[in-house]
C-alpha cells in the first residue's frame, strides 16, 4: 500500500525530503546531543507534509491535464461532426436554412440560394426570416390557394412561427416547391424546401391517365353488357322453347328441369345486366329519354302484374293505390317504371311474411310545390342510417334476416337514385330499425297533364 502511495508522489519531492533528513541521520549516527536527536524527529514530520502536499497537488494536476486533454478531445470530435453535419447539408438537394431563437439567420446552403432566385445577393447570416419573405414575390398559388401580397406574408409567418410542418407552393408554372417548418429544441426554426416539380408532373401525368379510364369505363361496361345481353337473349329464347316442350316432350324429363334452371339463371341475371347498362350510360351521360304524356296507372299496373306474384311468394301484401283525380305526368315512362320496378323488391327483401308494402301517387302539397308525390312504403325492419348510406352506394349490400331467396344485386336503389336527378327530381328515405322504411319520389319537374272533367 505503501508503494502504491509513492507511485502518486513526484520522485522530485521524494528526493527533496531524502536529502533533508541526511544531515540528521549522520549527526545522529556520530553520537548526537538531544537536540540533534528532537531535530530529525521534526524533520521527518516536515518530509512527511511535503510529501503529502506534493502528492495531492500532483493528482489534482494530473486530473486537470487529463480532464483538459478529454475536453480537447471532445471539441475535436463535435468539430469535425459539425463539419460532417454542414458538408452533408451542403451537398444536398434540398434547400436548407437554420434560424435561431430571435429568427435570425444562422446557417444555409448553396442551393438555399438557388431557390431564393432575386434574393440570393441579400441572404446573409442575420437576415430576419419575415425580411426573406417581405422581399420574396408571393407564389402563384399556395396549397390551392391565391393569395395577395400582405395576406401571403401574414399567412407564410404564422406558419414559420408555428413549425407548422409542410406546404406545397407554385413559383411559377412548372416550378413547385415542398416547405417544411420545424421547430428546435433550442427555439429556433429549421425551413427545409424541396423541388417537387418532378413530382406535380407526375400527378398531373397519374390524374390525366386516371380521367382517361374513368371515361373509358362507362363505355367499356356498356360494351361489355351489350356483349352479355345478346347470348343471353338468345340462351332465354331457346330454354323458353325448351322448357315448354315446343318441338315435342323430352325423352327424358331431366331435360325439362335443366331447361326450367337456365331459363331461371337467365331471366335472374338479365336484369342485373340491364342495371349495368343503364348506370354506366348515365354515368357517361349517354342516357336519353324519351318524354311523352301518361297517366301513372300504366307504371302502377307494369309493378303490379311484375311484382305481385314475388311478393305473393313471400307472404307479403302489395298495395298499389292512386289518388282519385290524380293528373297525368309529362315524362320518360319506361325510366319511371324502371324506378317503381327497382324499388318493389327492395321493399320485399326485408319484410317479414305476413307484411305490407305499399304503393301509392297523389298530388305534392301545393306548399311544397306543384308535383306528384309516389311513396313506397312498408312494415318492415327498417334501415339503420349508416346502412342507408351504404345502400345507395354501388353493389351495397345490407345485411339482415332476407325474405325468401330474394338476394338483390345491391343495384336497385343506386339506380333510383341516380334516374331521378335526369328530370331534376328529388328522392328522400325515412326509415328507422323496426320501423319500417318509405321511400318519397318528388316528381315536382314534370308538366301535369289535367285530366278533363267529366
Amino acid at each position: 500500500m505503501f508503494l502504491i502511495a509513492l507511485t502518486a508522489i513526484p520522485s522530485a519531492s521524494i528526493s527533496f525530503s531524502l536529502a533533508l533528513l541526511l544531515p540528521f541521520l549522520g549527526c545522529i549516527l556520530s553520537g548526537g546531543t538531544d537536540i540533534h536527536l528532537g531535530m530529525p524527529a521534526v524533520a521527518v514530520l516536515f518530509a512527511i507534509f511535503v510529501l503529502y502536499m506534493a502528492r495531492t497537488v500532483h493528482v489534482s494536476f494530473m486530473d486537470k491535464v487529463r480532464t483538459q486533454v478529454a475536453n480537447d478531445r471532445l471539441v475535436q470530435d463535435l468539430e469535425s461532426m459539425q463539419n460532417d453535419l454542414l458538408d452533408a447539408i451542403k451537398s444536398t438537394s434540398e434547400g436548407f436554412a437554420i434560424f435561431d431563437e430571435d429568427d435570425r439567420l444562422r446557417y444555409y446552403n448553396d442551393k438555399q440560394l438557388d431557390i431564393s432566385g432575386s434574393m440570393r445577393d441579400k441572404i446573409v447570416p442575420g437576415i430576419l426570416f419575415a425580411e426573406i419573405v417581405r422581399a420574396t414575390s408571393p407564389p402563384l398559388q399556395c396549397e390551392g390557394r391565391e393569395l395577395g401580397d400582405k395576406e401571403w406574408l401574414e399567412w407564410r409567418l404564422r406558419r414559420h412561427l408555428k413549425g407548422a410542418g409542410s406546404l406545397q407552393q407554385q413559383q411559377s408554372p412548372g416550378r413547385w416547391n415542398l416547405t417544411t417548418d420545424r421547430r428546435t429544441r433550442q427555439g429556433g426554426y429549421v425551413t427545409v424546401y424541396m423541388d417537387i416539380a418532378d413530382m406535380k408532373e407526375h400527378e398531373t401525368e397519374l390524374a390525366a391517365a386516371r380521367d382517361d379510364a374513368e371515361s373509358a369505363k362507362p363505355e367499356c361496361l356498356t360494351l361489355m353488357t351489350h356483349e352479355l345481353r345478346t347470348p343471353l337473349n338468345a340462351v332465354l329464347g331457346f330454354s323458353d322453347n325448351l322448357k315448354d316442350e315446343s318441338y315435342g316432350p323430352h325423352s327424358d324429363a331431366r331435360f325439362l328441369e335443366y331447361s326450367r334452371d337456365i331459363h331461371d339463371g337467365g331471366s335472374h341475371l338479365l336484369p342485373i345486366i340491364n342495371q349495368i347498362l343503364d348506370l354506366s350510360k348515365i354515368e357517361a351521360g349517354k342516357y336519353e329519354l324519351m318524354e311523352e304524356g301518361f297517366e301513372l296507372e300504366f307504371p302502377f299496373n307494369d309493378v303490379r302484374q311484375k311484382m305481385g306474384q314475388l311478393a305473393q311468394d313471400a307472404g307479403l301484401t302489395l298495395s298499389l293505390e292512386c289518388d282519385r283525380g290524380i293528373p297525368g305526368l309529362c315524362g320518360d315512362l319506361h325510366t319511371i317504371r324502371q324506378i317503381l320496378i327497382n324499388l318493389i323488391p327492395n321493399a320485399i327483401k326485408f319484410r317479414p311474411t305476413g307484411g305490407i308494402v305499399t304503393e301509392t301517387a297523389s298530388r305534392q302539397d301545393p306548399a311544397e310545390g306543384d308535383g306528384l308525390l309516389i311513396r313506397i312504403s312498408d312494415t318492415g325492419v327498417g334501415i339503420d342510417e349508416q346502412d342507408i348510406i351504404k345502400a345507395l352506394t354501388p353493389f351495397g349490400q345490407i345485411q339482415g334476416p332476407v325474405n325468401g331467396n330474394h338476394q338483390g344485386t345491391g343495384l336497385g336503389l343506386l339506380l333510383v337514385r341516380s334516374f331521378m336527378p335526369l328530370h331534376e327530381d328529388e328522392m328522400s328515405i325515412d326509415s328507422a330499425l323496426k320501423q319500417g322504411t318509405t321511400i318519397n319520389l318528388y316528381f315536382s319537374s314534370h308538366p301535369l297533364i289535367e285530366r278533363n272533367a267529366a
